[in-house]
This record gives C-alpha cells, structure tokens and sequence, in this order.
C-alpha cells in the first residue's frame, strides 16, 4: 500500500513540475531590456526588431525598430510637398508590409499609439525620437538586408526618418546609416535609393520564439 502511495505522490509532482516547465517554456517580450533582439515576422527573411522602450511607451506596450534596413522606398511617389501620414511610404507600411510580414494573431498586438500622435500600427522614427531612443551615432548604424541591397540601397545606408527638412519642402531628413548621423538637409521624397526601418508599438504580453 504504501509503495502504491509513493508511486501517486511522486506521479503528482512529475505532472506539476512538467507543468511549469512547460510554462517557463514560453518567453514574452516584457522579459526583454532596452537593446536586445527580437525576431517577429517575415518579410523576405526573418526580421529582427531592437527594443526600444517600455517605460515611456503606453501601459503593457514596447517599441521597437527593425534592427537592419529591410527594403528601400520613395517616401512619397511624387515630389511635393506631403505630411508623412499622407506619404505613399505610410500607406504601404500599413497596408502591404504588415499583411505580408506579420500573421494575424501578430497584428493583433500592435497598437496605435495616439500618445504619440500616430494615426497608423506602422510607421518609422522621427528625428527626435531616433535621438531620444539611439542616443549615439553608433546606436543608429544600420545594415541592409539582401533585399534591400537588391532594391537599390547603396553603401550609405541612407534610412527615412519622418521628420520633414526645413530648408526644403519637397526633402525629409535620412540618416546615414553606415555612419549614424543625421541628415537635417534631407533627401527628395521620390529618392528611390533610400531605406526604411519600420517601428512599431507592441503589447508586450507577445509570446516570442
């Protein structure tokens, strides 16, 4: 009887430890710090995001920035003058790129954030933010992807950012992302030949790989 005992006790406790192993398995975003990497979704390969902040950003939400260059796109089809909410780039951001990157219990996740005056899941970072967020020149470096040298990204790694240039209203300011400085001069909306990393806010309760 009592070898019968045993053998339930020690039963229960496999079943409750392989329980919580089970739990432990999963990882969450929350998990993660400022600068580490993440990989979620797919566009041409994996895309790897770097973690930006979960203080400032809404309750239960982090931002996040792709770590490298992922395709290269006019900001705007047309040279003139246009906000970037209405630019061709916000449009394909927040129609093709995230149907096509991201699974649909993914896109469930990102929010918009009207904190920060975004009207739209995906966007990238403005001046500001990049310097707020990627204090040094080092931190804003940024490699391309196969695919985005494919399209046309060059040596430079010039990136968007969403800040419009003062001096022209036809530029926005780019970084350069082989060095990390900022280009207040900007480029031309209809530049073909510069990259985008796209940011996001993101409920940080996401089960990550």
């Amino acid at each position: 009887m009592k070898k019968y005992l045993l053998l339930i006790v020690f039963l229960s406790l496999f079943v409750i430890t392989g329980c919580n192993e089970k739990k432990e398995d999963k990882k969450f975003l929350f998990n993660l710090s400022y600068r580490d990497e993440v990989k979620i979704g797919y566009y041409n390969e994996p895309i790897t995001w770097i973690v930006l902040d979960d203080i400032n950003a809404p309750d239960g939400t982090v931002l996040l920035i792709s770590k490298d260059i992922i395709d290269v796109k006019m900001l705007n089809d047309n040279e003139e003058e246009v906000s970037f909410e209405d630019s061709s780039l916000n449009k394909w951001l927040n129609d093709e790129f995230i149907n096509k990157a991201f699974k649909e219990d993914v896109r469930e996740k990102i929010i918009i954030n009207y904190d920060a005056g975004e009207k739209s899941k995906i966007t990238i970072l403005s001046s500001s933010q990049l310097e707020r967020y990627l204090p040094t020149d080092e931190y804003k470096i940024a490699d391309g992807t196969k695919y985005a040298f494919k399209n046309g990204l060059d040596s430079t790694h010039w990136y968007w950012t969403k800040t419009p240039c003062r001096k022209d209203k036809y530029a926005y300011e780019a970084v350069n992302g082989s060095e990390g400085w900022i280009r207040t001069g900007g480029l031309k909306v209809n530049d073909e030949n510069v990259g985008v990393r796209p940011a996001m806010w993101i409920k940080d309760d996401l089960i990550i790989e």
